[in-house]
């Protein structure tokens, strides 16, 4: 497994960090990168890392990935989209043109902060866990976005508060 310590990318052409699978990635940089800012394979741990104003997503993960105190702000589209089984855990997503952070099945979403994103706070499909998250201001410029917003069944939606979007849940 490849591990990535206090790295700074920025302004690069094709995204700012790609890593395979089971990759560590830990107070790591990643601006303004034309492409993702952060893009990792199956079984990564991503922690205290910040990415911003990159020209598409700010994180995306494939299967399995745990996310702990990351601040994702100002990307193009979406701030965090996190394949299945992965959890999301006290990072704030602030200021993305899509959703603030997005949840395939099976995720754990919890004690995050989701904030004036054009899109919905936190978007989940199915079987995920939304517990504890302060999603605030979401729907900016959108018109029609919600704080949470769960997309299929059988999801557990607990103990969030839910303020001044478009919907709240």
């Amino acid at each position: 497994s490849k591990q990535l310590r206090q790295l700074r990318v920025s302004n690069n052409g094709i995204g700012g960090m790609t890593v395979g699978a089971n990759a560590l990635l830990l107070d790591c940089h990643s601006i303004s990168n034309t492409g993702a800012g952060i893009t990792t394979g199956t079984g990564g741990t991503i922690t205290n890392c910040t990415v911003v104003s990159n020209t598409t997503l700010g994180i995306t993960t494939n299967f399995a990935n745990t996310l702990n105190n990351c601040t994702v702000m100002f990307n193009t589209t979406d701030g965090i989209t996190v394949n299945q089984g992965s959890t999301v855990t006290a990072c704030t997503s602030r200021g993305n043109s899509g959703h603030g952070i997005v949840g395939q099945p099976g995720c754990t979403i919890q004690n995050n902060t989701s904030s004036g994103n054009v899109g919905d706070g936190i978007r989940v499909s199915t079987d995920c866990r939304v517990v504890n998250n302060n999603c605030d201001g979401n729907g900016s410029g959108a018109g029609d976005a919600a704080g949470i917003h769960a997309t299929s069944d059988d999801n557990r939606i607990d103990s969030n508060n839910v303020t001044d979007n478009d919907r709240g849940i």
